[in-house]
């Protein structure tokens, strides 16, 4: 899956893929066998206890975040470097000589239009690369759950980054029956 390049979402029955030319693919399953399957599965009774090391294995082996890429790990010695405005810093490795810190600063600030700081410096992203949406269950009877309460502070806060990401067009309002 991580060599093909797919994102899967279990609970939207999804995955998506890059395809020709640029383009993603997306590829759904059926809800109704999906819930069936899940249903025969409540119904089953395990057969044999795991022991831990079997059961991290399983787990190892399912892990979308382990594959064959060597990753590259954080540099401790960093410093910190102004981009633009306040707040707009990056880290550079504290390791490098001094010409590749040249290279690299020219190379930043030479495309620093192409740093996203705030939603509005990332208009226009395309649905069909990025989307979410409620995978309501027809059949399902609305419950009404308990109103989360959150402090003064926290409750505008949430508030204005709400305002913030509806007034960029990054999402919207959607009314459901419940």
């Amino acid at each position: 899956m991580n060599k093909l390049g797919a994102i899967v979402s279990t609970p939207h029955l999804a995955m998506k893929f890059p395809f020709d030319r640029g383009s993603v693919a997306t590829v759904y399953a059926d809800k109704k066998i999906a819930r069936e399957c899940y249903v025969a599965s409540l119904k089953l009774k395990p057969t044999a206890k795991r022991n831990v090391a079997q059961r991290m294995v399983a787990l190892m082996d399912l892990d979308p975040r382990i594959n064959d890429d060597v990753r590259m790990k954080p540099s401790n010695d960093v410093t910190e470097w102004q981009l633009a405005g306040e707040g707009q810093n990056t880290r550079l490795g504290g390791s490098m000589t001094e010409s590749e810190v040249q290279r690299v600063t020219k190379l930043l600030a030479d495309n620093r239009d192409l740093f996203a700081w705030t939603a509005e410096d990332m208009p226009g992203v395309d649905q069909r690369v990025m989307s979410h949406r409620l995978s309501v269950c027809k059949e399902a009877r609305p419950v009404d759950q308990k109103k989360r309460r959150m402090g003064e502070e926290k409750r505008i806060a949430a508030a204005l980054e709400v305002q913030k990401l509806l007034e960029v067009g990054f999402i919207k309002e959607i009314h459901y029956t419940t």
